[in-house]
């Protein structure tokens, strides 16, 4: 990501939950799973939308323990981008997003806020409801170790 001082403005257009995909357990299960080690894990990637006039921040955390699935949801924000063109560049199929960093962190915390919301409402009528939650994080903190990552 390149960085950009022009001002940059855009929307929430979108705000959805892709998958959700939960296992089968009962309370003296999940219990014993909570007691014991369990993975999870967070996915991330921004990809342009299929109508190339927007971007999709798209959040998948996965929760398991050993080979067994607790859960998985995958939640999509979209950003309808005023000015599309100035930001966005496609070459060779390759999306090249040139958003201040700023914008970039402002969205991505839109998108884990969203995230969170919507893990939470699927997580609701199952017995995991109280089992798992996000943790609050610092997006500024996520667009520099992103930035390290690309470098």
């Amino acid at each position: 990501m390149k960085k950009n001082n022009k001002e940059a403005r855009f929307t929430v257009s979108t705000v959805r939950t892709v998958s959700f995909d939960v296992s089968n357990i009962g309370t003296t299960a999940w219990t014993e799973k909570i007691e014991e080690d369990f993975k999870s894990n967070l996915d991330f990637n921004i990809r342009l939308s299929d109508n190339k006039e927007s971007i999709r921040f798209q959040i998948k955390v996965k929760v398991t323990h050993g080979d067994f699935l607790i859960f998985s949801h995958l939640s999509e924000t979209h950003f309808a981008i005023f000015n599309f063109d100035q930001y966005i560049t496609v070459v060779d199929h390759e999306s090249i997003i040139n958003l201040p960093d700023h914008i970039l962190a402002t969205m991505y915390g839109l998108s884990y806020t969203h995230a969170r919301a919507l893990l939470c409402s699927s997580l609701a009528p199952t017995m995991l409801r109280d089992g798992f939650m996000l943790p609050i994080i610092n997006p500024n903190v996520f667009i520099q170790n992103m930035k390290k990552e690309s470098e």
